[in-house]
C-alpha cells in the first residue's frame, strides 16, 4: 500500500476515490492509503469543514500534498445561512475562478447564492496558494406571509426598445388579518 500526507488542521468528514483504501487524520495532517502504488495518477476527493469566525476577513484553510509532483484540483467556498462573501474582497494566490459545475458533485450540487469555487493553477509545488475572503452575516427577519390575489400589469414598449412597467397588487396575508 503506498500513503500520501496532506497537511490540515481542519476537520476531514471524507475521502473518497477508486484508489483510496483508507484515510486517517493524524497530528501533522491526513493521511491517504491507497490500494497500490500510484504510479501516474490518483484522483481522490476530500470533504471537510472549518470553523472560522462568523464574519469579516477569512483565510481559507488550503490542503497541501507533500511529496507530490503535481496537483490539480478545485476548491468551493459556501457560507452557510443568512450571509454573503463580499466580492470585492476576495484575493486568490495560485488559484483562478471557476465555475461551480466543473468541480464535480460535492460542489455543483449545492444550491447556495453565495457559493465561490476555483480551481488550482498548474504551477510548480513550491508555489503558494491562499484564498482570502471577506464575509458579511445578516440577522434573519421573521417574514410575513400573504397571497397575491391579483396582479395587473401596465407596459409602455416604444420604438427605440425602451419600456415602463407598472405594476398592481391586491394582497391578502394570512397570518395577521389586520395588516
Amino acid at each position: 500500500m503506498h500513503s500520501s500526507r496532506c497537511v490540515t488542521n481542519n476537520h476531514i468528514n471524507q475521502v473518497q476515490g477508486a484508489l483510496v483504501a483508507d484515510w486517517e487524520m493524524k497530528p501533522a495532517g491526513l493521511l491517504i492509503t491507497f490500494l497500490e502504488p500510484v504510479e501516474q495518477s490518483a484522483s481522490f476527493v476530500i470533504t471537510g469543514e472549518a470553523n472560522l469566525p462568523r464574519d469579516g476577513q477569512l483565510d481559507i484553510p488550503l490542503l497541501h500534498l507533500a511529496n507530490v509532483e503535481r496537483e490539480t484540483g478545485g476548491i468551493g467556498v459556501d457560507v452557510l445561512g443568512a450571509g454573503e462573501i463580499k466580492e470585492d474582497s476576495v484575493k486568490a494566490q495560485g488559484l483562478q475562478r471557476a465555475d461551480a459545475s466543473e468541480l464535480g458533485d460535492p460542489v455543483s450540487n449545492r444550491q447556495s447564492p453565495a457559493l465561490l469555487a476555483f480551481r488550482t493553477r498548474a504551477n510548480d509545488m513550491k508555489s503558494r496558494r491562499s484564498l482570502r475572503l471577506s464575509v458579511s452575516r445578516y440577522t434573519q427577519q421573521a417574514v410575513l406571509m400573504a397571497n397575491v390575489q391579483e396582479a395587473r400589469y401596465r407596459v409602455l414598449l416604444t420604438k427605440d426598445g425602451k419600456s415602463l412597467v407598472q405594476g398592481r397588487y391586491a394582497i391578502r396575508n394570512n397570518q395577521r388579518s389586520f395588516v
